[in-house]
């Protein structure tokens, strides 16, 4: 194997040319130590428990909107509307990331084509969902991002 920087020959085996520092392509398979199907079952198990992480603020918004609702009778009619409103809202926005996590989880437990493209793209919006998401959102871009991973997961798919 060549370098692609510098054209030095480099070992099999090795992840940077020993001459400039480069990282060789292919020469990294993004999860050492495990194969890809173990690594998929993890990441199966931690998007579903994030997904039911994300239901218990859902419930506790639509409990409060209708607290908030019940607090608001008698008052003027735009509060009690837009009292409990604002915990709907927050609640179906939050519904809506839950739901992002289930299908992701579901795609990849069923090996679905599409399931490696839809956790990678919920894995990066996962980034801001600190702490969980972000650590969540890390570990999926490592296992699935490399193009490896890709052929990989694209061959679970077809014998799915």
């Amino acid at each position: 194997m060549y370098c692609n920087q510098c054209g030095s020959e480099v070992a099999a085996g090795i992840t940077m040319c020993p001459k400039c520092g480069r990282m060789v392509p292919g020469a990294w398979t993004g999860h050492p130590g495990r194969s890809l199907a173990s690594h998929l079952s993890l990441l199966v198990i931690f998007w579903y428990v994030i997904g039911a992480l994300r239901v218990i603020p859902v419930i506790i918004m639509v409990l409060l909107a209708g607290a908030t609702g019940a607090a608001l009778r008698g008052q003027e009619r735009m509060a009690q509307i837009f009292g409990p409103a604002v915990f709907i809202v927050i609640a179906v926005l939050i519904g809506i990331f839950a739901l992002l996590a289930f299908l992701t989880a579901w795609g990849l437990q069923t090996r679905q084509p599409w399931g490696r493209t839809m956790a990678l793209v919920v894995g990066v919006i996962n980034l801001l969902s600190i702490p969980f998401g972000t650590a969540l959102g890390i570990y999926t871009l490592v296992v699935l991002l490399p193009e490896e991973a890709d052929r990989e997961y694209q061959k679970m798919a077809s014998a799915a």
